[in-house]
């Protein structure tokens, strides 16, 4: 098995080539990175095996009774409206929720 050292700075190339592969692996896409986080990097990975990078940021998770109570308030409000219906900044003022995290989970 290759070292560490070597799957993420083959011989023939160098440490920047090695850290703009390590940014484009997390997705990073700020300035350089310090010589020293780099080594430190290294000297987790060799530790771990793992370098910690994390799948993309995605969606949090829904809070399930979160998603109970916009739903219970979605169809408390559209029984006393007159039309049956009832809007996002509605629900958003009724619960003092955001309208952004209604908006997500209705």
């Amino acid at each position: 098995m290759a070292t560490s050292s070597e799957c993420i700075l083959p011989h023939s190339e160098n440490a920047a080539v090695a850290v703009r592969k390590f940014h484009r692996l997390k997705k990073q896409r700020r300035g350089p990175m310090p010589e020293r986080a780099f080594k430190v990097t290294l000297v987790k990975f060799e530790k771990t095996g793992q370098l910690g990078i994390l799948p993309g940021r995605g969606r949090k998770r829904i809070n399930t009774a979160v998603v109970e109570d916009i739903t219970t308030a979605i169809v408390e409000e559209g029984n006393e409206s007159l039309h049956g219906t009832v809007s996002g900044p509605t629900i958003s003022h009724t619960l003092d929720m955001p309208y952004s995290s209604v908006n997500i989970h209705a």
